[in-house]
């Protein structure tokens, strides 16, 4: 059975943005995530689509969390085929690329406490 280090030990985040949708002026966020308060992937996710408006550009980030636009497991393909444009997700599960499974050893957040203290 594969053991996963404490709640975002195991969890390398990565932020893509769809070729497709650099011109766009409304991007879509998107992760499987829960949205509610003191869930620190989410939070961040929120803080960067408000630095995103605060920043002057021409773009809005829309956050989606809880699969509510793709599961998953089907993420990285959206943002393949353009479809989807930012997306925070675990590459060890969703990537196509086995050697991703590297994101999966441990790091240096040990748990979500960890994880809200570093960025508090």
């Amino acid at each position: 059975m594969r053991r996963r280090q404490g709640g975002g030990a195991a969890v390398f985040v990565t932020m893509l943005l769809a070729a497709s949708s650099v011109l766009a002026a409304d991007l879509r966020l998107s992760h499987q995530f829960p949205g509610k308060p003191g869930e620190w992937r989410h939070q961040a996710m929120v803080r960067f689509a408000d630095e995103v408006a605060k920043s002057g550009v021409d773009l809005k980030v829309g956050v989606y969390p809880g699969e509510q636009l793709f599961k998953a497991r089907e993420q990285w393909k959206a943002m393949v085929e353009g479809v989807l444009d930012l997306s925070i997700l675990q590459l060890s599960d969703n990537s196509p690329v086995a050697e991703m499974g590297v994101t999966a050893m441990p790091t240096l957040i040990r748990d979500h406490d960890h994880a809200d203290r570093i960025a508090h």
